[in-house]
């Protein structure tokens, strides 16, 4: 009893002063504990939203939820299993929602819900980590984690989304109902500094067999600035990496495999002109649309990325829906990327854009399935490999771009997880050809020659990150 009371007393002085506090959450726990030491921890994740509503939530607080337990639909409350609203953390003291103990990621499943939801919300709110959680979608999760309003400093850091274990929870639903949500959604304007790092997202959209429904893993609508997007594995989901306008992002050394209906990757200027970012080192395999897509997009710079296969061509690129799309197709460098498949140019690129304001350099051209390599749907002008040099090298702003097989390891992909080793061969034409030079910001040091095309930049499984509680 006076330990209780001791405990209790600590939780107040905690509440009510400047200092920070660390609450426990367990499935064994009871909601009558203080929930401040592991040894009393609360139960319902409700409480979160609760201690926010009241004013309770400080700068430091973190919320961690014991590794090995898992969290069912009946969690669900204020439309979400977990919700913060209005809540600032500081950039030298960030409020954490993350998992503590030992074993696997704690879950928060949404399996069997009925009424639409989201698992994670967000509104509002700065300075924030999200880590170390697994997230089971539902045939009704409307998002994943959702966020709303002008938020920012935000993480999601080594978060698994699943949406393969529906079945297992609800296998008399019919197909067709089942509403498949985006993993990670930003609707608002304003959403800026956002890091999403070491995340998996499986089957988001729907896994092979499944009625797809337009969900990306990533969905980014009208940000600001200075999206971080790095190691993340991104397997069967609808599209995986969709980012429409803002500036000053960062995407690279993401896998993304069997894109499910459209792109592996799409950066766009739909919401706002996206400008002055930088994608490198993701590979991208066997898209059902374009594995990357650029459109009306200006002064950013794609190098070092492989692209193999893609049903309807290794990229796009160029300006699309002219008129309707902000800004146009310009000043961008395109280096050191492995295009396995055919490259779409649209628009006004055959006589405008290519050759006076952006630049290619070192890629390698190859498609194993047709001769085209490079195909301008305006004038169906078709670039092979019998011209590739008089139509295509000849060009002003085109420089060391070559036609030929990359000779991977062991290139193939059977399923969204089985594929190959896209390393390239001691005898590829890409061994030691790429090239840094007008590169910004590189991590190659001072290397002027490296190989072309991702794994430059390491393996081919991005590491776990090396932060852990």
């Amino acid at each position: 009893t006076l330990t209780l009371c001791l405990t209790w007393a600590i939780l107040f002085l905690l509440c009510d002063t400047g200092f920070s506090a660390t609450y426990y959450f367990s499935q064994s726990g009871d909601d009558s504990n203080s929930g401040v030491t592991s040894q009393a921890p609360w139960r319902r994740l409700g409480k979160i939203f609760q201690l926010g509503a009241s004013g309770k939530i400080k700068p430091g607080d973190e919320f961690l939820l014991k590794r090995g337990d898992a969290w069912s639909a009946s969690e669900i409350s204020v439309g979400a299993m977990i919700r913060l609203k209005k809540i600032n953390g500081d950039k030298k003291a960030r409020i954490v929602i993350g998992a503590y103990g030992n074993g696997k990621h704690p879950i928060l499943s949404a399996a069997g819900v009925e009424a639409t939801h989201v698992i994670i919300r967000l509104d509002d709110v700065h300075n924030i980590t999200i880590r170390d959680l697994h997230l089971i979608g539902g045939r009704s999760t409307r998002r994943f984690i959702k966020v709303n309003g002008p938020s920012s400093y935000l993480k999601f850091l080594n978060i698994y989304f699943d949406n393969t274990k529906e079945n297992q929870f609800n296998a008399k639903a019919p197909k067709q109902s089942r509403y498949w949500g985006d993993g990670l959604f930003f609707p608002d304007a304003g959403t800026h500094n956002i890091e999403v790092g070491h995340c998996r997202f499986t089957g988001i959209g729907g896994m092979p067999g499944e009625k797809l429904n337009k969900a990306d893993g990533i969905c980014v609508v009208k940000p600001k600035s200075a999206f971080w997007i790095h190691e993340n594995k991104l397997l069967h989901c609808n599209e995986g990496i969709d980012v429409a306008g803002g500036k000053n992002h960062l995407i690279e050394n993401n896998i993304i495999v069997r894109a499910s209906e459209y792109q592996g990757i799409k950066l766009h200027s739909q919401a706002s002109h996206l400008s002055d970012t930088v994608i490198r080192g993701n590979i991208i395999i066997e898209a059902t649309g374009f594995g990357i897509a650029l459109e009306n997009i200006s002064n950013c710079e794609m190098y070092n990325n492989t692209i193999y296969k893609g049903r309807y061509g290794a990229m796009a690129l160029g300006d699309y829906q002219e008129g309707i799309y902000h800004g146009t197709f310009e000043k961008n460098r395109i280096q050191n990327n492995i295009f396995y498949g055919m490259v779409n140019v649209y628009g006004k690129l055959p006589t405008k854009n290519i050759g006076l304001t952006n630049t290619f350099s070192h890629n390698l051209f190859f498609n194993p399935s047709a001769p085209t390599l490079i195909f301008f749907p305006k004038n169906k002008t078709k670039i092979n490999k019998k011209n590739f040099n008089s139509k295509w090298r000849s060009r002003r702003g085109v420089s060391g771009d070559k036609a030929a097989d990359p000779r991977f390891l062991k290139p193939f992909c059977s399923s969204f997880d089985r594929f190959g080793d896209f390393h390239l061969s001691r005898r590829s034409p890409g061994v030691g050809r790429g090239n840094i030079k007008g590169l910004k910001g590189v991590p190659f040091g001072k290397k002027r020659k490296i190989d072309i095309g991702a794994c430059v930049f390491g393996k081919l499984t991005p590491k776990t990150p090396s932060e852990k509680r």
